[in-house]
């Protein structure tokens, strides 16, 4: 499913991954890996993206890791825009959204 910007706080990952880790620091830990991943900047392909999401989350995931894919440009977006620290890492993170190939990016930004 598509989700909505206003769906996604900086948290989001961290929620979506709670239901199968229990410990918070491992939770934060696995969240920033995934956020990673996702950063569409790095020009890593879509397939590249879901073997690195398997690898990290395991298949028993499988319904998530397709969520965040199906997502990945609004998820990346809008978390590392709500987690910048200053204005000028903001920027760079908007301007990502807008030059992503996908089409996707900009509409994180709406």
């Amino acid at each position: 499913r598509i989700l909505s910007v206003h769906e996604i706080d900086a948290h989001y990952l961290q929620r979506r991954l709670a239901a199968t880790l229990d410990d918070a620091d491992e939770c934060a830990k696995v969240a920033d890996q995934v956020l990673s991943v996702l950063d569409i900047r790095p020009g890593t392909s879509i397939r590249e993206c879901e073997n690195q999401l398997l690898v990290l989350l395991g298949f028993e995931r499988f319904d998530l890791i397709k969520t965040l894919l199906a997502n990945r440009a609004r998820i990346w977006g809008c978390v590392s825009i709500k987690r910048a620290v200053d204005e000028s890492t903001r920027d760079l993170v908007e301007k990502a959204l807008m030059e992503d190939e996908s089409g996707e990016g900009g509409k994180a930004l709406n």
